[in-house]
């Protein structure tokens, strides 16, 4: 299974200004750890889009050892370590945003302008705590608004594919249409 999700923000002190819903830092590292296991198997593999670990790596590698499965970290604004330092904590790789997981799906932490005004993109994305963007073709999954646990990916894929299907533009119509233009044959 395949799994997404965004803003951990394990160990971050300063997310409990903002998300209420804590009493203390370890209640909030407790909390998402349940909730994140509660979905994700061993051997699962999980996209994580950005602001994962808020203190220096190493004090925060036995909270990301705890999460199961497969990491994968999509680097975040608050993401500041290098790919080896996260591999030695726990993930198997740290990609850079925006991350091109398919031809139609565009992995992110913060709203990528790759899906902007695009029929055929759809951005998974984070970033945006308790706020969407309001396109069809954005989906935010920041923990906040997914009850705390990652979103299979097969069930976005299966959002993506019902609205790319509907949102299929006809010739003429292609946002590059205005710059189409026929080359002469040369005799």
């Amino acid at each position: 299974m395949i799994w997404v999700t965004a803003d951990l923000h394990l160990n971050h002190q300063g997310i409990l200004k903002t998300c209420r819903k804590f009493n203390s830092i370890e209640e909030h590292n407790e909390y998402i750890i349940q909730q994140y296991n509660s979905v994700v198997g061993k051997d699962d593999l999980v996209y994580i889009l950005g602001d994962c670990l808020w203190t220096p790596l190493a004090k925060g590698a036995d909270l990301i050892k705890r999460l199961n499965g497969r990491k994968i970290l999509v680097l975040g604004n608050h993401d500041k370590g290098n790919v080896n330092e996260y591999k030695s904590i726990g993930f198997i790789d740290a990609v850079p945003s925006p991350y091109f997981y398919s031809r139609d799906i565009i992995l992110s932490h913060e709203p990528a302008f790759e899906a902007y005004n695009n029929p055929y993109a759809f951005n998974v994305h984070g970033h945006l705590h308790q706020s969407v963007v309001d396109l069809p073709n954005f989906i935010n999954v920041n923990i906040e608004l997914c009850d705390y646990k990652p979103v299979s990916l097969r069930e976005i894929q299966e959002k993506v594919r019902q609205k790319t299907i509907s949102r299929q533009e006809s010739f003429g119509k292609e946002w590059y249409y205005p710059f189409f233009k026929r080359v002469e044959e040369k005799s």
